[in-house]
């Protein structure tokens, strides 16, 4: 679906090019590279775009195929076909790819169900709202020393993006990469937390307390939508000792 259906024999054809082709003997290890690939992330639940950047050499070793077969045979009607594919690969991957359907029609297409990530392209600002309200709510002895904790980076982004128009202090966050801008400081000892299910906050914090479920207002399903706001105090622990039992890979 990265590159259309219509274009799978062109980068099929390249793919057998590295492998099989004098020509392109020189970087047969690229598409040595692509197989590996594909086992590693089918075996370890990667994403499907973690492929994506193979595609671009694979096309390119394909063009020449693509070329020689559009040249054979009856020219005229291979090479219609090929831009036939090419046309349709493109009305196919812009609705799906691009933001070309307007976000409030969103829930009334299979675009999400097709690209799972499209979903995790909005709402962001009614999230951040949202998460603001609890933190505002908050009383102002225990919000001075509160911060905001995404179980995931896309929550903690988009904190650290839009939160600062809602007075909201700079996220921290528990999964991949954001870990590592952790822990938070010895004085955060109250938490609004956001995506984290009961059974992962009750072991660190001694008072915890539901305070809203996000909604995106858009009808679209994505990870976020409907996702547990907490409030966190009474930490049972520094957050040094913390910090490490939180993370969260993949």
């Amino acid at each position: 679906m990265l590159v259309g259906v219509c274009l799978s024999p062109v980068w099929a054809a390249g793919l057998v090019r590295l492998l099989r082709g004098e020509a392109l003997r020189w970087c047969r290890a690229l598409g040595v590279a692509f197989i590996v690939l594909v086992v590693v992330f089918t075996v370890t639940g990667g994403k499907p775009y973690y492929l994506g950047g193979m595609f671009p050499v694979l096309l390119a070793a394909g063009a020449q195929p693509a070329l020689d077969w559009a040249r054979r045979g009856r020219p005229r009607l291979r090479a219609g076909l090929l831009t036939a594919a090419l046309v349709l690969t493109l009305l196919t991957a812009i609705p799906v790819a691009l933001p070309a359907v307007p976000v409030a029609d969103l829930h009334r297409t299979s675009i999400v169900a097709v690209n799972y990530d499209a979903g995790e392209t909005i709402g962001w600002p009614a999230y951040v709202r949202q998460i603001a309200a609890v933190y505002r709510s908050l009383p102002a002895a225990q919000r001075s020393k509160a911060i905001v904790l995404g179980s995931n980076y896309g929550e903690a982004g988009a904190v650290d993006h839009f939160g600062r128009a809602y007075g909201l202090p700079a996220a921290y966050g528990v999964h991949n990469g954001y870990w590592y801008w952790g822990p938070p400081a010895p004085w955060a000892t109250a938490v609004v937390a956001v995506g984290f299910d009961r059974q992962t906050l009750t072991p660190v914090c001694g008072t915890l307390r539901l305070a809203a479920h996000l909604n995106n207002h858009l009808g679209v399903h994505d990870d976020e939508q409907d996702a547990p706001v907490w409030v966190c105090s009474a930490l049972r622990g520094s957050w040094t000792a913390i910090w490490p039992r939180l993370r969260s890979l993949g």
